[in-house]
């Protein structure tokens, strides 16, 4: 059985990559997205070292069939990001730093990547002939845990990537990541009621992600205070909060698009959910505190949800203060006295955003943030 499913698993790879996306209207948005910034030709070609701007993007295709209804997830991403690339010292390896905090990413609608995002880049890559490599993944910490109590479950996972760069004033490339999962319980389990059932009842999955990457390189730096080519405004004010260019140093910056469409079908009845998310987030070093926080707004489209949030990892802290969906089924939920809100991820050399928030309970949020890109 295992054979024959592993050879399952290597056609499944091969016609995955041969079929493609044929979505035409996926691909005319993209072809209308904001374009990169110009190219800096009084930047170094010596090496890719600094910070660049990154385009990404991001298309996740997931089939998971169970004995009673079958789950497709298909999610595409638009990701513009700032990233530094470094070389390690004394080697030919470079690291691409794209955290930007757990917020700023996107949860998955996977069935077996659940918590994790869809738009993690492999931290290290090895450097030949202007181009790089990925060596390394993030730790597949799901396919232990899984094993570790379901110890029938076959678990597959391929992960590639490859980048070209240009005079290292440019870069182009893709990430490829394709996992199948098989579960077959034995007899223990199903004679067990308190066994819980894995992977939302899905006994065969397959998931498929391609990354598409291209990005300018900004700065020769790679530390975002020290570049020249970039300025930025900073102000967030509560009364438990006040960050500012002064007292603060921004390190990330991250703006995220998404749409999801998710169809289930079963002997019971057929359901398809579509989702639409914007966000923006940013990574502040705040002192003399010497604290690292995390703020960022999301907008929920198909709710008419809008939310704003701190997060503090050093002191466990997170806040967020947010508008009550559309169709409210939380009796409790209040909406604030004021939400203004504005949110512009769209400018060729720009990110912003602005936010003027008045709670029901008085608390008042006043934040504004812009970064300029100096070609």
């Amino acid at each position: 059985m295992k054979k024959q499913w592993i050879a399952l698993f290597l056609i499944s790879f091969t016609l995955s990559a041969c079929i493609g996306n044929n979505d035409s209207n996926k691909d005319s948005d993209k072809d209308n997205r904001v374009a990169l910034p110009d190219i800096n030709p009084n930047l170094s070609t010596a090496s890719p070292e600094g910070i660049w701007m990154l385009h990404m993007d991001i298309d996740m295709n997931e089939t998971a069939i169970g004995s009673f209804r079958q789950i497709e997830v298909d999610d595409s991403y638009f990701i513009r990001q700032l990233v530094t690339i470094k070389i390690i010292a004394d080697t030919n390896k470079y690291e691409i730093n794209s955290y930007c905090g757990a917020s700023s990413d996107l949860n998955s609608n996977s069935a077996i990547i659940t918590i994790q995002s869809d738009s993690m880049i492999p931290y290290e890559w090895e450097f030949s002939e202007d181009q790089l490599r990925s060596f390394s993944s993030p730790p597949d910490n799901f396919s232990r845990y899984w094993k570790m109590f379901y110890p029938e479950l076959l678990w597959q996972s391929q992960e590639e990537g490859q980048l070209s760069f240009k005079q290292n004033l440019t870069i182009t490339g893709n990430i490829s990541h394709k996992i199948l999962v098989n579960y077959e319980p034995s007899e223990r389990y199903n004679s067990d009621p308190y066994v819980i059932i894995p992977l939302s009842g899905a006994h065969d999955i397959k998931y498929n992600k391609i990354m598409k990457i291209s990005g300018v390189k900004i700065s020769d730096s790679i530390h975002i205070d020290d570049a020249p080519e970039l300025t930025y405004t900073l102000n967030i004010q509560s009364e438990d909060l006040s960050l500012s260019n002064t007292t603060s140093q921004l390190f990330c910056l991250k703006s995220n698009e998404k749409t999801s469409k998710i169809t289930t079908t079963s002997s019971e009845k057929n359901s398809m959910e579509t989702q639409s998310i914007q966000a923006l987030n940013i990574g502040i070093n705040s002192s003399p505190e010497e604290e690292t926080l995390y703020f960022g707004v999301r907008k929920y489209l198909q709710a008419d949800l809008t939310s704003l949030y701190l997060d503090q990892p050093k002191s466990n802290s997170y806040h967020s203060i947010s508008t009550c969906p559309k169709q409210n089924l939380d009796e409790n939920c209040q909406n604030p006295v004021k939400f203004d809100l504005t949110l512009d991820s769209k400018s060729k050399n720009s990110l912003s955003n602005k936010a003027d928030i008045v709670g029901h309970d008085g608390e008042e949020i006043r934040a504004n943030f812009s970064l300029l890109i100096q070609p």
